[in-house]
C-alpha cells in the first residue's frame, strides 16, 4: 500500500494555523537580490519593480552597487503557502533580478511562532512541533 505524502506548503498551512491559534499571524520578510547583469542600475531597477509588484505589500528596499535587499512587514490573512509563493514568484520573476535569498520570521501576538528560509528553489520552515518542546524542520519547494 502507498502513502501518499502532504506537500511540505499544505503541512505549512495547517501547522501555522495551529500555532496561530485563530489570530491572524504577522511576517517580517527580508530578500536578498542580485541584478542579473552587469550594467543594470539596481536601486532603478528595483524602485520599477516594487511599484508594479505593490499589491501583496508594501516594500522597502536598500540597495548598493551589487546587491539590494528587500523587506515587508505584513499581516498576513491569505493562507501563508499562497502568500510566500507569490511573493518569492514576484521577487524572482523579474529577467533583470536574482533573487539570491529569503528569510521570513512569523509572530503570533508579538511572540515568534516560526522562521522560514531559502531562495528561489527551496525553502525550510522551523515550527514547534504539537508537543512545544521540540523543533520540526518543513521543506518547501517552490
Amino acid at each position: 500500500m502507498f502513502k501518499v505524502s502532504e506537500s511540505g506548503w499544505n503541512k505549512l498551512d495547517k501547522e501555522i494555523a495551529r500555532v496561530s491559534d485563530n489570530v491572524v499571524p504577522h511576517m517580517g520578510f527580508l530578500g536578498e537580490l542580485f541584478p542579473t547583469s552587469e550594467g543594470i542600475n539596481l536601486k532603478e531597477t528595483l524602485a520599477k519593480f516594487l511599484s508594479e509588484n505593490k499589491g501583496q505589500c508594501n516594500y522597502e528596499f536598500d540597495s548598493h552597487d551589487d546587491h539590494g535587499a528587500v523587506s515587508c512587514d505584513t499581516d498576513v490573512t491569505a493562507p501563508l503557502s499562497d502568500f510566500m509563493r507569490g511573493m518569492v514568484s514576484n521577487l524572482s520573476s523579474s529577467d533583470q533580478l536574482f533573487l539570491g535569498s529569503f528569510q521570513a520570521e512569523i509572530t503570533v501576538d508579538g511572540e515568534l511562532a516560526g522562521l522560514i528560509y531559502g531562495d528561489a528553489y527551496k525553502g525550510s520552515a522551523i515550527l514547534p512541533d504539537t508537543t512545544g518542546k521540540r523543533l520540526q524542520v518543513i521543506e518547501l519547494e517552490f
